[in-house]
């Protein structure tokens, strides 16, 4: 299995969150969000994607810290919709299926592997991704955390769901109001201002400044 996971390494692998969505927009189990910087896909496309995961999460509850078993956000067999982040922004990929279990894997390989993905799986591991304790980069480094990692297979497309998410960029998108050029004529619908052109002396604050008088001396 790792062998075959190591020859679909023409992608990147995602660590994302996952939201709620109504059923009546789509029949899988909800939606995984993810960014470039989180997925990693096959040399053949986007068919199959591998997502690297913490095994562990370091969590303070009070003001204890303790260790705790990382939950991922899709289950073996489960089957979510995937919103992804690439150069395009934010697009609707396709419903995919998480189709291996976890496998282990040092930092050292995932390095070997993925350079660039490592600092994904770090930023998981404690639940502020602002405030990394040191010693969790350190047991990284020393192999005493592991890395998790499985395979997520695209098995359809959603044509309704896609068809909602675009609509509601399309209405979110603002239209840019035209800007009038000086000495050009103003765009339709954009009013002129003061009713037409001005004349020096119709402001006081346009007004010509009058000269001093010097006195004689």
């Amino acid at each position: 299995m790792f062998r075959s996971v190591q020859n679909l390494l023409g992608m990147s692998p995602p660590v994302g969150r996952t939201i709620r969505l109504n059923l009546e927009t789509s029949k899988s189990d909800g939606i995984l969000k993810y960014k470039s910087s989180h997925i990693k896909w096959c040399s053949r496309g986007i068919a199959l994607g591998t997502v690297f995961v913490p095994s562990l999460q370091y969590v303070c509850e009070g003001d204890q810290w303790h260790w705790r078993k990382a939950v991922p956000d899709v289950d073996v067999g489960q089957k979510k919709d995937v919103i992804y982040s690439g150069d395009r922004g934010w697009q609707y990929l396709g419903t995919y299926e998480r189709v291996t279990v976890g496998h282990a894997l040092s930092a050292v390989k995932l390095m070997a592997m993925a350079p660039n993905k490592l600092n994904c799986v770090i930023n998981q591991t404690t639940l502020d991704s602002n405030n990394i304790p040191r010693i969790v980069r350190d047991m990284y480094r020393d192999g005493i955390l592991m890395v998790e990692f499985f395979v997520l297979k695209c098995i359809g497309f959603n044509h309704a769901l896609n068809l909602h998410l675009s609509s509601d960029a399309l209405a979110t998108q603002k239209v840019p109001k035209p800007i009038p050029i000086p000495g050009k004529t103003q765009p339709k619908g954009v009013p002129k201002k003061h009713g037409g052109k001005r004349k020096r002396g119709d402001d006081k604050n346009d007004a010509a400044p009058k000269r001093k008088k010097h006195k004689k001396l």
